[in-house]
């Protein structure tokens, strides 16, 4: 009788380490698994990503071309943004694709703080102001962004100086470099600022936030050019003249200021498949000379 009892507590006390190592084997077996299955969806993802990629350059190159043969031949550009959607030319269900291109002549070009002008550089502060004003932004956040750009030391804003770039900025995103600048200040500003362009605004597209920029145009002047090339473009630049409230001073003054066409065109591509979405900028100035266009700017993420 103890002897089968003694057999039977045997038994159990050989069961549990076969049950324990039964457990670590399933255990193994579901993380390798589970691993194989990360591996093969990251794997899947990177090739999805990879593929996109190459779509969004190809997509590139249609946005340069469009550009070169259509836009560059206007006389005058009334559009702010070309948006395109070739997602029904794919010939793909799930593959979806927007390209936009963005007047960069109808914003304020931020690069105007680098001058070796004193004059140049406050009158490009006193319309910097008056836009951020118009779009209810801190009038200090220009004086912090003029320090950053501008050739001297001499601080505007206390502190500002401290470490300042002083040169031209590269892209527009290097503003979130700047000690004060969120990225909340930096989304309000984006649809405003540039810094690709020569400084000339073109009138014909830009909004009223960036044509009070321009020195001696008020508000009700602002409007007035808004209410005539609604009605009729600038087809000239001579039409300026014939807005109420443009005097012959200011006319003459705004000379190399402002024009009627866009010369600087910002590119954004957005490429889309089972959740993967691959982003495409790119900077295109059509005023370089030649058969082909390059690029300023590039990034991809």
């Amino acid at each position: 009788m103890l002897d089968r009892e003694l057999i039977e507590k045997s038994k159990g006390f050989i069961l549990i380490p076969v049950l324990l190592i039964f457990t670590v084997i399933i255990t193994m077996i579901t993380e390798f698994s589970y691993e194989v299955f990360v591996d093969i969806q990251s794997l899947k993802n990177f090739s999805i990503s990879q593929r996109l990629s190459v779509i969004g350059g190809s997509c590139l190159d249609f946005s340069i071309e469009y550009i070169n043969t259509y836009l560059r031949s206007l006389q005058y550009n009334t559009q702010r943004e070309y948006t395109f959607d070739l997602s029904p030319f794919t010939g793909e269900e799930n593959l979806g694709i927007t390209v936009t291109l963005i007047d960069e002549n109808s914003k304020f070009n931020l690069n105007s703080f680098y001058t070796i002008s004193e004059q140049d550089k406050l009158r490009a502060l006193e319309g910097f102001k008056r836009l951020l004003r118009k779009i209810n932004m801190d009038e200090q956040i220009a004086l912090r962004i003029m320090d950053w750009i501008d050739r001297d030391t001499e601080e505007a804003y206390p502190g500002a100086e401290k470490e300042a770039k002083n040169k031209k900025l590269y892209s527009i995103e290097e503003l979130l470099q700047i000690p004060g600048i969120s990225e909340t200040d930096f989304e309000r500003l984006r649809p405003y600022v540039t810094c690709y362009t020569d400084g000339r605004i073109n009138i014909n597209t830009a909004p009223a936030e960036v044509l009070i920029t321009l020195d001696g145009l008020s508000d009700s002047t602002v409007d007035a050019i808004i209410a005539y090339r609604e009605k009729k473009p600038f087809e000239t630049k001579a039409g300026l003249r014939d807005v109420p409230g443009v005097t012959d001073s200011v006319y003459q003054s705004l000379q190399n200021r402002y024009d009627i066409k866009t010369y600087v065109y910002g590119i954004s591509i957005k490429a889309e498949s089972s959740g993967i979405k691959r982003f495409i900028y790119g900077i295109v100035d059509s005023m370089i000379t030649g058969d082909a266009l390059a690029l300023k700017y590039y990034r991809e993420e």
